[in-house]
């Protein structure tokens, strides 16, 4: 049985044999100096009566029990415990010998497993650094100088439906490289990296949405990363509240959210194009987004009308 140690104590985390789901999920008592001695990478010990370790166990008393620890270099992965039945023979010195050198292959069985498993996640997240810097440095600028090249047509015609074709590809555009841009971010704090205000926005809107049948848009607008973490805190608290607020009492079908950073200011804006209402009730999230912008000497603007749908805007400077 291999035993694996947890915020509460130690438990069986995984056991073998006919007698094993007796043994399963069972809290262990390391009070006995040996057994402290082994687990912190000590000479395997043999105890006379496993219930020193276990305590009561169903179906009678047990017999001989062998503990090795499972350490090696400095790595410690828990406890092997070999019990044997009340009648069975006592462990033999040859035992206890080889069960410190198979507990020391083990545990650098594991060690080495645990090593392979960070290979491999750092070189997912290298390969998305790559990935993202490909696509900032190459998709992005070449989408970009497509765009332009595109809207500069709008001076060789006069012709309207031409020149709205021209827009509309213009806006499709500049959607893809938003996209871009929020593929880009989403990499870049997957990767272990501090999260990005503006990942945190994007994860706070979906989570709103999942219980709505359509998900709210999005905009970014500006260097919405760089906003300091203080006010970077209270700007996904005033998207979650604000949110929250036009999805419970709205009844909106469409929302909008948008978080921009412009001339020295952070900005966020929540409309919706629900019911509305002529004086907003004196709830206590309003209150709350009135209270954080005020501390910051920001300003927080809730305009609404029946059936008009609401807008909110709250602002501070930085």
């Amino acid at each position: 049985m291999a035993a694996a140690g947890d915020a509460s104590g130690h438990i069986v985390a995984g056991v073998a044999g006919k007698r094993g789901s007796q043994f399963s999920g069972r809290s262990l008592r390391l009070d006995s100096p040996l057994l402290e001695s082994v687990l912190e990478g000590g000479e395997p010990v043999v105890l006379d009566d496993a219930s020193a370790l276990f305590g009561e166990i169903d179906g009678g008393i047990t017999g001989p029990l062998l503990a090795v620890a499972l350490s090696t270099q400095g790595a410690h992965h828990g406890l092997l415990v070999l019990v044997r039945d009340p009648d069975a023979l006592h462990f033999a010195r040859t035992d206890i010998e080889m069960g410190a050198v198979f507990g020391s292959h083990v545990a650098l069985a594991l060690e080495l497993a645990r090593v392979h498993r960070l290979r491999e996640e750092l070189l997912v997240f290298t390969d998305r650094d790559r990935i993202a810097r490909d696509l900032h440095d190459l998709v992005i600028q070449r989408l970009f100088a497509a765009g332009l090249s595109v809207q500069s047509l709008t001076r060789f015609t006069k012709d309207e439906l031409a020149t709205e074709r021209i827009r509309t590809i213009t806006g499709e555009l500049d959607e893809a490289i938003r996209s871009l841009r929020d593929t880009i971010y989403s990499l870049k704090s997957s990767s272990g990296e501090t999260e990005l205000l503006s990942g945190r926005i994007r994860r706070v809107t979906r989570s709103s949405a999942k219980s709505m049948p359509f998900t709210p848009r999005l905009t970014l607008t500006g260097p919405v990363d760089a906003v300091t973490p203080d006010k970077a805190d209270n700007v996904v608290a005033v998207v979650s509240e604000g949110l929250s607020n036009a999805i419970r009492h709205s009844g909106a079908d469409a929302i909008s959210v948008s978080v921009g950073v412009v001339k020295g200011r952070v900005t966020v804006v929540i409309t919706d194009n629900g019911a509305g209402f002529a004086e907003p009730e004196k709830r206590r999230g309003l209150a709350n987004l009135e209270d954080r912008a005020k501390m910051l000497d920001g300003e927080c603007t809730i305009v609404s009308a029946p059936d008009a749908g609401t807008s909110l805007e709250w602002s501070v400077p930085l």
